[in-house]
């Protein structure tokens, strides 16, 4: 397998990318994630993209036994919270960046890591399951 980058021209023959070509594709990637940089987090993806990006960022099972010891706690008050926070884990059709900050401490999290999640199921929506994707530091509080 070859490193260079190819495409097909107009007889269907498999020819390398030209300099300008290459230059153009790193263009158009460089616009779209500064778009996406400047966009932001998103404020409601749907709870499965949230929990894949949980998933790949390796914070799942963390936050899923945070908020099971709160289900279980013997205090009323964190019972409730927990219960809530494991509706919104479980159940919910989208993850509501206003609720998680409202849930950071069930989720063991801080405002900075509500953020990079939403981040992440952004980029899982994207069909994106590299997992690599931190936060751009310009978006970081």
């Amino acid at each position: 397998m070859t490193d260079t980058l190819m495409r097909l021209d107009a007889s269907g023959t498999l020819v390398p990318l030209t300099p300008d070509e290459l230059k153009q594709r790193q263009a158009d990637a460089d616009a779209a994630a500064n778009a996406a940089a400047a966009a932001g987090p998103p404020d409601n993806p749907t709870l499965g993209d949230w929990r894949v990006g949980l998933t790949l960022w390796g914070r799942i099972d963390d936050v899923t036994s945070k908020v099971a010891d709160l289900v279980a706690s013997s205090d009323l008050a964190k019972q409730k919270v927990g219960k809530v926070a494991q509706e919104r884990l479980q159940y919910s059709n989208n993850v509501l960046r206003s609720q998680l900050l409202q849930l950071k401490d069930a989720f063991g999290f801080s405002e900075a890591d509500v953020d990079e999640s939403l981040y992440r199921a952004h980029q899982v929506a994207q069909g994106d399951l590299s997992g690599v994707w931190p936060l751009p530091a310009s978006k970081r509080p």
